[in-house]
């Protein structure tokens, strides 16, 4: 008896630790990419996020605002040329090409400063 309730537990853990491991390792797909121009509302150079705030005009004027990461891969534009992250400031106009990397953050493919 003690045999058997030894061996259901076992197999419990591991068929616990199996779906929790296998939990999360779906194959996402990215979005499309989607575009956003807006200001710059707000920084964060250690996260590697910007915030843009937008104008939506469906019926009545409204703003929204999204947080995208930057990752390194991401290029960053002003005039043509090269950029940093550093480089962007709060209240800087910009465009975003991103991906929704659901369940992950909106990521940015490109940003381009229009100052």
């Amino acid at each position: 008896m003690v045999n058997k309730v030894v061996t259901f537990i076992a197999v419990s853990i591991f068929v616990f630790v199996f779906a929790v491991c296998s939990y999360g390792q779906g194959n996402y797909v990215d979005s499309p990419p989607q575009t956003v121009t807006g200001q710059v509302s707000a920084k964060d150079w250690v996260g590697s996020m910007i915030s843009v705030r937008w104008m939506q005009t469906q019926g009545i004027i409204s703003y929204d605002e999204i947080t995208i990461f930057v990752p390194d891969s991401a290029q960053i534009t002003l005039h043509g040329k090269s950029i940093g992250l550093l480089e962007i400031q709060a209240g800087d106009m910009v465009k975003v090409d991103y991906i929704n990397t659901s369940p992950g953050p909106l990521k940015a493919l490109s940003i381009t400063v229009m100052k």
